[in-house]
């Protein structure tokens, strides 16, 4: 996490060589059956401290759970100090002094080189203790390194120049594996990357954000964010993509975490989770003398955001009424379906959007609406369609175009409507009678400092919509009219998405997690008193809620720090969370089934999960796999 600037544009590369590892001294990974692949972990960040103040507490999460987890860290940290070896291994070891303390064991490693082709080499180091636990350091220059090869910005340089003909050597930090100062070009650090994936088979893999929200961050412009954090996101993207496409592995779900700009947004950790994520940076700290316990050090840790925050509403009911869910894997959307009996298949891929899409996809009456995030276009694929449908972006042209958020869906008077943050920071909305016709003009309908995370309840007259800003919950409500912004509405400061539902009559409720503590609120519109506030459970991300009739109950699902956990309403309030075991890669959604609840989760190793209700308003039968 070091500092300095150029506008990069994604382009896939459709071809590429898998590079093999030869040094005899590595031991490969076993391999897991196809059908049940290993739970495996990789993190790729610029900086020796990115992934522990930007990615935790997943990162230390998934090294808690003793699943193989791998973290390769594409600079060496260097900056622009006198002595770039030596401050280079201070970092290196830093590094392994705060996974050393994530992975509770002693801090002594194996070093040797791990060999992707013949010509480059980079250091790989294993927790003794641990060797599940392992970090691979690459050694490119640091932005602000004014030694390296060709000068400073040396992985933007990398990643602008398409004919290969820029090189840039690695360094070899003071006593570290010999024979990794070697020369790359753009080509060579991508392939160094899908060597890495090829060899240890990720499951899960988090990275960099790609694309920073440019309203924030104006110190570092163009980027609003550090060079070398976006550049190792975007080398990730495109590696992560080849990879994917070669089949060379299991299907895995792709995280991005944002960087420098969380310290523009709330407190969305608890203060058990602060306190864990600072006492492992406190373990690095003493190896950096340029970094510090105090801002912005401290402000960082105290947060982590996802990029593009899954969300809830990502499943839903076929035309016939049989249950689809919807996910964005490296890239493209597929598609899980349930059977007359119950069974489901999948994931089958769906059309090609023609490029990335964000992970965030929304389902309403068989329409999935997301994100491309080359072109900034909001997108829409009904049912049956072999071809996606652009809606345009409410900022076309404009020099906030590319500031445009993530698509809601809704069922909402008689057809459909999507909305999103537009590139104002206000709300725009785009409503269709039959799914099949869309307007080509988006309506605005106002707010400001709008947050990615819409929520919207359907009601027995109209529907509500709601959303986040940095330090409030807006609410528009619709009844018969165009559509209000309510400025009474009153609720605790939100801290990430929200998620809502209609409770009968005029009524909605929604749940989203607070600032400060990372508690859960359920806001009930028709109720003057104070938001229902539970305990946070753990984990990271929006609360799903669903509503049940018989019982009439209200049920908020929450991940925790093992996999997720449910609050059941009582009267006016709710019971203790119940721990559902099972690890999620993110939120969980929701499907109603004869009256019982069905929780859909991604698991950490690709496939579908589901969680039935036993009865109604009974206990969860357990997480198990649907599909393949």
């Amino acid at each position: 996490m070091r500092r300095s600037g150029i506008r990069v544009v994604f382009t896939a590369v459709l071809a590429v060589t898998l590079l093999s590892c030869t040094d005899p001294a590595v031991t490969p990974p076993a391999s897991a059956p196809a059908s049940v692949p290993e739970i495996r972990h990789l993190q790729v960040v610029a900086h020796q401290d990115d992934d522990i103040l930007f990615m935790n507490p997943d990162v230390s999460a998934a090294i808690r759970s003793s699943r193989p987890t791998m973290t390769v860290y594409l600079t060496a940290g260097e900056a622009n100090v006198a002595d770039t070896a030596g401050y280079a291994a201070k970092r290196q070891a830093g590094t392994r002094a705060a996974y050393a303390r994530m992975a509770g064991a002693p801090d002594d490693w194996r070093a040797e080189p791990l060999e992707l082709d013949r010509d480059h080499r980079v250091e790989l180091y294993t927790l003794k203790a641990r060797p599940s636990v392992q970090v691979v350091f690459v050694n490119l220059p640091e932005n602000a390194d004014t030694k390296a090869l060709g000068g400073a910005r040396a992985l933007v340089r990398l990643w602008q120049d398409r004919s290969n003909a820029v090189r840039v050597r690695a360094l070899k930090p003071n006593g570290g594996v010999e024979g990794v100062n070697c020369v790359y070009d753009r080509q060579t650090v991508i392939d160094t990357l899908v060597g890495i994936f090829a060899r240890f088979r990720p499951t899960m893999v988090r990275s960099q954000d790609a694309a920073p929200d440019r309203r924030y961050t104006g110190n570092w412009v163009p980027f609003h964010d550090h060079p070398d954090h976006v550049m190792a996101a975007l080398f990730t993207r495109e590696a992560a993509q080849l990879y994917q496409l070669s089949g060379a592995g299991p299907r895995f779900v792709s995280v991005s975490y944002r960087d420098y700009n969380v310290d523009e947004a709330p407190i969305n950790l608890s203060p058990a989770q602060q306190k864990d994520k600072l006492d492992t940076f406190a373990a690095y700290v003493p190896h950096d003398d340029q970094v510090s316990m105090s801002e912005p050090y401290n402000t960082w840790a105290r947060r982590t955001y996802y990029r593009w925050p899954r969300g809830v509403s990502w499943a839903g009911t076929d035309r016939s009424g049989r249950g689809e869910a919807f996910a964005v894997l490296s890239g493209r959307l597929v598609r899980w379906s349930e059977a007359e009996d119950g069974r489901w298949a999948g994931p089958t891929p769906m059309a090609d959007a023609g490029g990335p899409l964000a992970p965030t996809v929304s389902v309403a009456r068989q329409h999935v609406f997301a994100r491309r995030l080359d072109t900034n276009e909001i997108l829409v694929l009904a049912e049956g369609a072999t071809a996606w449908t652009s809606l345009g972006n409410p900022n076309r042209g404009g020099a906030t175009e590319s500031e445009v958020g993530t698509p809601m869906a809704s069922a909402v008077d008689g057809g459909v409507a999507v909305f999103v943050r537009n590139g104002g920071g206000g709300v725009s909305m785009l409503a269709s009678s039959d799914g099949r016709s869309w307007p080509t003009t988006w309506t605005d309908l106002g707010g400001s400092d709008v947050q990615d995370g819409l929520a919207v309840a359907v009601t027995g007259t109209g529907w509500d919509l709601f959303a986040p800003t940095r330090q409030a919950v807006l609410r528009w409500h619709r009844r018969g009219g165009p559509p209000a912004l309510d400025p009474g509405f009153r609720a605790p400061r939100p801290a990430g998405p929200l998620t809502a539902t209609g409770i009968g009559g005029d009524r909605a409720a929604l749940a989203y997690r607070i600032a400060d503590t990372a508690d859960i609120a359920v806001v009930r519109t028709d109720d003057t008193r104070p938001a229902v506030v539970l305990p946070n459970p753990g984990g990271l991300g929006v609360p799903a809620l669903a509503r049940t009739e018989r019982p009439e109950q209200l049920v908020v699902f929450a991940r925790d720090d093992g996999g997720v956990s449910a609050a059941v309403s009582a009267g006016n309030g709710f019971g203790r969370w119940t721990p559902l075991a099972g690890q999620v890669a993110e939120s969980p959604a929701v499907l109603g089934r004869d009256g019982r609840l069905v929780l859909l989760a991604l698991g950490l190793d690709g496939r579908l999960l589901a969680n039935r209700q036993g009865a109604p308003g009974g206990a969860f039968g357990g997480w198990g796999a649907v599909g393949s």
